[in-house]
C-alpha cells in the first residue's frame, strides 16, 4: 500500500535524480492525487496518501503581451462575433468571465465619463474601472 512517505520519497527522486523542477514535481503530485480521488471514490483505496504533501514553490512568470500586429491578425481569423470581445479583452484587459457579465449599463456614455468601463465583478470580488485613458489601445 503506498503512503504519504512513499509519495514524499518518489517526489524526491523526481527532485534530485531526474533534476525535476518544481512545477514538473507539482504534475507529477496533481497527477497522482487525481487517480487516488478516482480510486478513493471507486472503492479501490481506502484514502489518499497525497493529502498533506507540500507542492513545491513555482515562480511567477510575466505573460508577454499581445502585439498589435498579433491582434490584427487574430481579429482577422476570428469570427466576427467573437471580435468585440478580443479588442474588449486586449484593450481594457478584461478577463473572459468579466466581458460577458458586461451589461450596456456597465458603459458609460455620458461626456464626464465617455467610453468608462464598468466590472461589477472583477476576478478579486470588488468592482472597478476600466477609463479609455489606460486601455491598452
Amino acid at each position: 500500500t503506498l503512503n504519504r512517505a512513499d509519495i514524499e520519497k518518489f517526489l524526491g527522486y523526481l527532485e534530485c535524480a531526474r533534476g525535476a523542477a518544481g512545477p514538473t514535481r507539482n504534475r507529477y503530485l496533481t497527477l497522482i492525487s487525481r487517480a487516488f480521488v478516482f480510486a478513493v471514490d471507486a472503492g479501490y483505496a481506502r484514502e489518499n496518501p497525497t493529502r498533506g504533501v507540500r507542492r513545491a514553490r513555482e515562480p511567477l512568470s510575466d505573460v508577454p503581451p499581445v502585439s498589435v500586429g498579433d491582434l490584427d491578425r487574430l481579429l482577422a481569423a476570428a469570427p466576427g462575433p467573437l471580435r468585440p470581445a478580443l479588442v474588449l479583452a486586449w484593450e481594457g484587459g478584461l478577463r473572459r468571465g468579466e466581458i460577458a457579465a458586461l451589461e450596456w449599463r456597465d458603459i458609460r456614455f455620458d461626456a464626464d465619463e465617455f467610453g468608462v468601463l464598468i466590472v461589477r465583478m472583477s476576478k478579486n470580488g470588488s468592482s472597478r474601472r476600466v477609463p479609455p485613458a489606460t486601455r491598452r489601445a
